[in-house]
């Protein structure tokens, strides 16, 4: 994923709203920063988040999809990749995750170091 996001394909991402609640964790803010990390913890770059929207699954649009950047980019596949991972983290934490009822933090975002 540091990759894709290092690479300018992927400006995008989302999780489970849900999830905030019971991890007791803050919703992401527009206009703050955060450190992006490897597979092995270690600093990759820093993006400055744009946007923060949070919507039902279902309402998800294609072109928040295709900024995620992954896979062939297109919305079905989104919806079906996102649908396993978040009945997986939802089940991790004792929740149920629905498609139709569950929502999501949409986030978009820039690296703002290292600068190209």
């Amino acid at each position: 994923m540091a990759k894709l996001v290092l690479h300018g394909v992927k400006t995008a991402t989302s999780s489970g709203f849900e999830i905030y609640d019971v991890t007791h964790e803050s919703l992401p803010k527009a206009g703050t920063y955060d450190v992006l990390l490897d597979d092995d913890h270690k600093p990759v770059c820093i993006i400055l988040i744009d946007t923060v929207e949070v919507v039902p699954f279902s309402h998800v649009s294609a072109e928040h999809a295709f900024k995620e950047g992954e896979g062939d980019r297109a919305l079905l596949s989104w919806q079906i990749n996102h649908a396993k991972f978040f009945h997986r983290d939802y089940k991790k934490h004792k929740l149920v995750f629905n498609r139709h009822t569950s929502h999501v933090v949409l986030e978009t975002f820039h690296v703002v170091f290292p600068t190209k």
